[in-house]
């Protein structure tokens, strides 16, 4: 039985669970447009304190959080987030590089977005979703 299971789970992945958090509104839908494929499941949020709120429930493999959040910077949600969830692969990004001097060991995506980063990041997760099998 459990090797039937396990052939026809072959070459199968989990959904890649993502969170962006982003105030505007541009961006979140950017985001939801071009990760509709079955293989991810989106959720955008506007608040770094609804995102804070959200990552103890649920649980994400990869955050999209913008720097210039109104409500918490998002440096410091990518900080708190890296503290109680350090699995969660985070990314900062910005549409202002020069916000991003001194924290490019972080990871950051520019806006505007190229889009083969965002999949190379997502591959990467996707990889290393394969090799942990749980």
């Amino acid at each position: 039985d459990s090797l039937l299971k396990e052939y026809t789970n072959l070459g199968r992945t989990k959904k890649i669970n993502i969170l962006v958090v982003d105030d505007e509104e541009v961006v979140l839908a950017f985001f939801k447009r071009l990760l509709k494929d079955s293989l991810y499941d989106v959720t955008v949020l506007k608040s770094g304190k609804e995102a804070l709120n959200l990552v103890m429930k649920k649980g994400f493999d990869i955050a999209f959080i913008d720097i210039g959040l109104t409500d918490i910077s998002g440096v410091d949600l990518y900080l708190k987030l890296r503290e109680i969830k350090s699995h969660i692969h985070l990314m900062l990004i910005t549409g202002d590089p020069s916000r991003a001097e001194g924290i490019e060991h972080f990871g950051c995506l520019y806006k505007p977005f190229e889009i083969d980063k965002i999949f190379w990041e997502l591959d990467r997760i996707k990889c290393l979703k394969r090799l942990d099998k749980t």
